[in-house]
């Protein structure tokens, strides 16, 4: 499943697991995020627009991608999820930032 370009993308930010991230409900192509920073979809399992699990790929129910400067789950597993509960995200009031915007951040 190809994605679209993470470098010419809008995201909104979030905060997921006391974290500043980017997300989109796009799917993006995982060759476009820079090494230095991780990507992550995320599921909508009930489909009430709500994420409820965080994983490397997910296939059915994709709600959204995720983007990060700081792992969210274990880097030597790549079949590793995560349950997101309500109150363990929330997104900010600040708008939307590029993945350069995000990049050159203090945020993380």
């Amino acid at each position: 499943m190809a994605g679209l370009d993470a470098e010419k993308e809008e995201f909104d930010l979030m905060t997921l697991f006391d974290h500043c991230v980017l997300f989109t409900t796009n799917r993006i192509d995982r060759k476009t995020v820079p090494n230095n920073m991780f990507m992550y979809e995320t599921r909508d399992g009930s489909q009430d627009g709500h994420i409820h699990e965080l994983a490397y790929r997910i296939i059915v129910d994709f709600f959204g991608t995720v983007i990060s400067k700081e792992p969210l789950l274990p880097t030597d597993d790549l079949d590793s999820y995560s349950y997101v509960s309500f109150d363990a995200y929330g997104f900010e009031p600040c708008g939307s930032m590029t993945l350069q915007q995000y990049a050159d951040s203090n945020l993380h």
